[in-house]
């Protein structure tokens, strides 16, 4: 029987539309039923935001003399003119 089962769902394209609502009666099933599942997921998923914003904020850069990140650096900067007269009559 779990032979059969790991055969049909090997497959990601398995596991679209109503072919998936086994796995998630299983999974709902083994989340109501097990308290220590319920802890584990709760334990996963705030490990996950505490990495994640961990990772932004080290990625962050908060004194920055120079210029933003993103910003075009212009190594010979000309003054603006606007020509008025050229274009326009």
């Amino acid at each position: 029987m779990i032979k059969a089962f790991l055969r049909l769902y090997s497959d990601s394209s398995a596991l679209r539309g109503f072919r998936s609502l086994p796995i998630w009666v299983a999974f709902l099933g083994i989340l109501i039923g097990v308290p220590q599942a319920r802890v584990l997921l709760t334990a996963g998923m705030l490990g996950g935001l505490v990495i994640g914003a961990a990772l932004i904020i080290a990625r962050h850069h908060f004194h920055s003399n120079g210029p933003r990140r993103g910003t075009p650096i212009v190594l010979f900067p000309r003054p603006v003119t606007a020509n008025v007269s050229a274009g326009r009559a």
